[in-house]
């Protein structure tokens, strides 16, 4: 059994916002030692309250209704110890009725009327700003060819 300390730490910080499992072991660990903190993670699962699955798809979801795309967010889920392939992010978005074009076309509204004359240079610096979110080189590339971004 873990210790009191360690298991009512642990659910303090899931009564504040939802963690991976990995991450809650971490930051139960650094204050009560890998032994205690384990036992603590293992009772908190053995109660149903720490499901990464349900985890992932809330971040996702989260992730993709502020802006991030598939690539961003599948990078940001393995460094919290949870893998999931951009292509398995974009069928949860379906999944979910996010249009992952909506938002691309959202965010691409913001380079519209900005042209600084060059139309190659102004296609290719939103191109790079909605890559750097994490959407797909391909859909990117379908949105600013479909509207009248730089034209």
């Amino acid at each position: 059994m873990a210790s009191k300390s360690a298991l009512s730490y642990a659910l303090k910080l899931l009564g504040v916002r939802d963690y991976f499992k990995n991450e809650l072991f971490s930051k139960t660990a650094a204050k009560f030692g890998e032994v205690e903190a384990s036992m603590a993670i293992e009772a908190i699962e053995s109660y149903g309250w720490l499901n990464d699955e349900k985890t992932a798809d809330n971040y996702i979801r989260i992730k993709l209704l502020s802006g991030y795309g598939p690539y961003y967010i599948s990078g940001k889920l393995y460094e919290k110890g949870f893998s999931l392939s951009a292509d398995e992010i974009i069928k949860k978005a379906e999944g979910a009725e996010i249009d992952l074009e909506a938002q691309i076309e959202k965010l691409a509204a913001r380079y519209k009327g900005k042209s600084t004359g060059d139309l190659y240079k102004d296609r290719a610096k939103c191109m790079r700003f909605l890559m750097n979110r994490g959407y797909p080189l391909q859909l990117c590339d379908k949105i600013l060819t479909k509207g009248d971004f730089f034209k």
